[in-house]
């Protein structure tokens, strides 16, 4: 009897994960054929940057920069990833969106074992929510960074579990993440600050050896990834470039008086900019030198801006009605609220504030570095749920939660009439 629990244990639990995989897959999968049109951005930067290594060219883009060549614009791992794909089976873009469904499914199975982790009960109904969740569906059919800097910060996550071991395998996707995306550095940030913090608050000094040694281990992984990188930078340009030379331009056009944010031709560059300063670095320092300039500048305008970005962190029009994510924003506050600074969830609520912080200070608050980060917040509807359903009101939770429901999917329904209203609201306001 002894030996046949943790079999059933494992059973249910191998079970659980193949249910949620299975769903997550296929309606990625179902989504994947349906006729809509998805949306440019970046994608043919990304394109041109894999094609370019198939062809042999090396990472590098010029065909969107005026014929200048653009050698560490973007961070590598994407690319690298599209260069992997067309140089096996050619350049089609439905083989890397059928991949991109499988990580955005194994990217749920990840969120049922975080969600086990921090309450074990609402495991099961976190990782169905998340393999169900739209905007992650639709992800998948993007090319772009969000499903793959989703599922490496759901990744660190699940891996960061204390021994030397993991923590240097969580180091390891912390830097994928940073070569997916520079702003997967924060989570290194979430992975050592609670620790140590908490480690000094109790003046435990075996706690706080222990945490120093967790996060050199840590840093170890990070660096074994970002370095061949980052060298592979000094060669090119001669100078330190950690991972890209996009930020500075990204800083200079969240931070002015006129963000490119607000313009119709937005994030562009004009021509003469690669005339007067044909050397990628130097144009990277100019921006960002420009950027903390402005700042420095300009405190009052700069703190508009802060809350300007604030709001379209959470702006739930893009351009479709987020009625996934509208659906469970009360009760995400909620379980933040209830259960953000408990110790099992102190690293996603540090590496959340980090985050929103940078996006609102720093950079534009564009919904793109949201969506990433949805899964994780959906951690905190699970004890909500659970507590609501052990309650003794229990009936008057599902009315509400019924009632919510019908409102946001009226809103969905007529959304274009609603949009147009919210827009109004921005304009009249000089928001948008």
């Amino acid at each position: 009897m002894s030996m046949a629990a943790p079999k059933r244990w494992f059973d249910e639990r191998r079970s659980a994960a193949f249910l949620v995989f299975a769903c997550a897959l296929i309606v990625r999968c179902l989504w994947l054929t349906v006729p809509i049109e998805v949306p440019a951005q970046d994608t043919p930067d990304y394109d041109e940057i894999a094609l370019n290594l198939v062809s042999g060219q090396g990472f590098v883009s010029h065909d969107n920069w005026f014929g200048h060549p653009m050698r560490s614009w973007r961070a590598p791992l994407y690319p690298a990833l599209l260069a992997s794909v067309y140089g096996l089976w050619g350049y089609h873009h439905w083989i890397v969106q059928v991949l991109q469904a499988f990580v955005g499914a194994c990217t749920a199975v990840g969120v049922l074992i975080l969600a086990r982790r921090l309450h074990p009960p609402s495991g099961l109904v976190v990782g169905l929510i998340v393999a169900l969740y739209p905007s992650l569906i639709t992800m998948s059919a993007q090319i772009m960074t969000e499903t793959l800097f989703a599922a490496l910060l759901v990744a660190a996550l699940v891996v960061a579990t204390g021994s030397r071991f993991t923590a240097t395998g969580s180091g390891l996707l912390v830097g994928l993440a940073t070569l997916t995306r520079p702003v997967g550095l924060l989570l290194a940030l979430a992975l050592v600050l609670p620790r140590l913090w908490s480690a000094w608050q109790h003046r435990d000094g075996r706690a706080w050896l222990a945490s120093i040694r967790r996060s050199a281990w840590m840093l170890v992984g990070l660096v074994l990834v970002l370095s061949p990188w980052t060298i592979r930078n000094g060669l090119v340009h001669d100078a330190f470039v950690p991972v890209s030379t996009h930020g500075g331009f990204i800083l200079a056009g969240s931070n002015a008086h006129q963000p490119q944010w607000r313009q119709a031709d937005g994030w562009q560059i004009q021509p003469d900019v690669f005339a007067q300063m044909p050397n990628e670095v130097e144009r990277d320092r100019y921006w960002r030198s420009q950027a903390w300039t402005w700042i420095a500048a300009h405190p009052l305008a700069w703190l508009r801006l802060v809350g300007e970005r604030f709001l379209r962190f959470w702006y739930v029009f893009r351009p479709d009605f987020n009625v996934g994510f509208m659906l469970w924003v009360p009760l995400i506050l909620v379980g933040a609220v209830r259960f953000g600074s408990t110790p099992a969830y102190r690293e996603i609520t540090v590496f959340s504030a980090l985050s929103v912080l940078v996006f609102s200070t720093l950079l534009y608050g564009s919904t793109r570095f949201r969506l990433p980060m949805e899964p994780l917040f959906l951690l905190y509807v699970g004890p909500v749920l659970s507590t609501a359903w052990a309650s003794a009101r229990r009936r008057m939770w599902i009315a509400a939660g019924v009632v919510w429901a019908v409102v946001n999917l009226m809103v969905w329904w007529k959304q274009e009439i609603v949009r147009g209203w919210v827009l109004e609201i921005l304009y009249a306001g000089g928001l948008k």
